[in-house]
């Protein structure tokens, strides 16, 4: 009865233990991570930077002949619209503000997202973050002995969590007709 109790109690922490892969829109680069994914579009140039321009979820919106560069408005994620309870979920997630900057490049007929400097900035005191503290994504990451980066399964909600999220905010659409009423 013992040992029943004792694998009860350990199990959790091995099955967290345990390296997943990293997921296909996550890449790595110089000691950070980049989100990048690319969507097709049938805005011109100008509709999609105005609709960036508009858009709730970008700020300092600065336009280039072919690109747009701008900032992620930090903003708390919403790990319940995901299907992930608190329990499940991370303190450094469900309490803190995402933020990144954020680069559009734009090509006829389609445009791809690029996402850099991700951080959760917590705004209290849990276990072990800090006050006010920046948290960069790369910083959840594990190198392992082939020097392979590999990340935790307990993380791996997180970056499934973002990915998700980073999709719904970085689709564009505009509606120019009811945009100009």
């Amino acid at each position: 009865m013992k040992k029943f109790i004792l694998i009860s109690l350990l199990l959790p922490f091995w099955c967290y233990g345990q390296n997943a892969e990293f997921p296909t829109t996550f890449k790595l680069a110089k000691n950070n991570i980049i989100w990048q994914e690319t969507y097709k579009t049938d805005l011109s140039f100008n509709d999609f930077a105005e609709a960036i321009e508009l858009s709730e979820y970008f700020d300092n919106v600065k336009i280039k002949n072919d690109y747009l560069i701008c900032k992620l408005k930090p903003y708390k994620l919403d790990f319940r619209k995901y299907g992930y309870k608190w329990g499940q979920t991370a303190t450094f997630i469900s309490n803190s503000y995402i933020s990144g900057n954020v680069k559009f490049d734009y090509k006829e007929g389609n445009y791809r997202v690029s996402i850099k400097n991700i951080n959760f900035n917590s705004e209290g005191d849990f276990f072990y973050s800090k006050p006010n503290t920046k948290y960069n994504t790369f910083e959840f990451l594990v190198l392992n002995k082939n020097n392979e980066f590999k990340i935790r399964k307990i993380y791996l909600r997180m970056y499934d969590m973002m990915n998700k999220d980073f999709n719904i905010k970085t689709t564009i659409s505009y509606d120019k007709e009811n945009a100009d009423w």
